[in-house]
């Protein structure tokens, strides 16, 4: 086997295993951490898998192992951390205020995600070391280190959970894109999300985005949110937009809500997808909105019939999708019958029947009835 290595700067205060909830990391100003609970899910999963985890702080060494336990009739693992320290006699041991029961859905890859985002948070360094390798704790200084097969297969592949040339933090702009497709959604560089559906590119997410307490995304919408936004109102690729608008079933981006969630589109994300309308008809009831009005259209022009009801009565769309009218807050009388007649007279003459007189030319940009 082979010794995994995370040595930081500073002596770790010791409450940050014996006390649950803290989180203080002076040096750094944008950490990755936020709950305080990481450090402790990380030793209950390795001791729960066998390791038994050394922490030097300094020169004084503290071993996490477990110890039996009964509640209630029920048999548990409590984490206990033996304490070695300079001109004591015999090593001390202190039980801690958790088991291994503490995180216990968590994989091994997710302790080593937790070890190295404090070791980063920190300014600190990751290595291995051969299994033989001595390790000794030096003063100024705190070093983990973990002796588990599982453990270093988590360190070998650090490139799946920690994405290789990430920002960590928002400098102008609320995605970082990289080239390749993937399966998971990246925050500030950390693996947040694995997704059922390849994406068109690698999202490194710099926006805020809400994480639980095991760091994974509390909300996958939230991040379609965002995307949806920065790729109609922010992005300059045109490739990219392309790819994202006309995304097929099988990928993550597919049917982004562009109508529900973006403001104003770039002149650029129009034109690209104009170009691809017969690709992604979803986009251009959103693109309608906003598409400039060539001089002397006539309402008629803008708002092609038929217009259609949606679903859940709330909107009538013309003959692209736009959105003509929606259902006003607290209408006070029956929107549903009123959209439908709407509805019915706005269409009347499309099936043979004579059309609705047009108004003489004017101002007014109603449309007629």
């Amino acid at each position: 086997m082979t010794l995994v290595v995370h040595r930081t700067p500073g002596e770790i205060d010791l409450q940050a295993f014996t006390v649950m909830g803290l989180s203080a990391k002076p040096s750094s100003t944008n950490p990755i951490g936020m709950f305080g609970t990481g450090l402790k899910y990380a030793i209950a999963v390795l001791v729960r898998s066998g390791a038994k985890p050394v922490v030097w702080i300094g020169k004084d060494k503290y071993v996490f192992s477990v110890k039996a336990g009964k509640f209630r009739d029920r048999d548990f693992q409590k984490v206990r951390m033996r304490i070695e320290k300079e001109g004591w006699p015999k090593p001390r041991y202190q039980d801690l205020p958790f088991t291994t029961d503490y995180g216990r859905f968590w994989k091994m890859w997710m302790a080593f995600r937790e070890l190295h985002s404090n070791t980063l948070d920190e300014g600190g360094t990751t290595f291995d070391m051969p299994a033989d390798s001595e390790v000794v704790g030096t003063k100024g200084m705190t070093t983990i280190v973990v002796d588990h097969t599982d453990y270093f297969a988590a360190f070998a592949l650090a490139d799946e959970t920690f994405l290789p040339g990430a920002l960590r933090e928002h400098k102008g702009d609320m995605v970082q894109v990289m080239p390749e497709e993937n399966t998971r959604l990246f925050w500030r560089g950390l693996r947040v999300s694995d997704l059922t559906k390849r994406t068109v590119r690698t999202w490194n997410f710099l926006c805020h985005l809400e994480l639980t307490e095991d760091r994974t995304l509390k909300n996958e919408h939230v991040a379609r949110y965002h995307l949806t936004r920065w790729i109609a109102e922010v992005c300059e690729d045109e490739q990219l937009i392309e790819d994202v608008i006309t995304a097929g079933a099988d990928k993550w981006e597919h049917r982004l809500d562009f109508k529900g969630w973006a403001s104003k589109p770039t002149e650029l994300f129009i034109r690209v997808a104009e170009r691809n309308a017969s690709r992604a008809p979803g986009v251009m009831g959103y693109v309608g909105r906003w598409r400039p009005s060539p001089p002397g259209q006539t309402p008629w022009e803008r708002h092609p019939r038929p217009w259609t009801l949606d679903e859940d009565d709330s909107t009538i769309r013309d003959g692209l999708g736009v959105a003509v009218f929606m259902r006003p807050y607290e209408h006070p009388t029956d929107w549903t019958e009123l959209a439908k007649l709407v509805v019915t007279k706005i269409n009347r003459g499309l099936d043979g029947l004579e059309p609705l007189p047009q108004k003489e030319e004017s101002n007014d940009d109603s449309i007629p009835f």
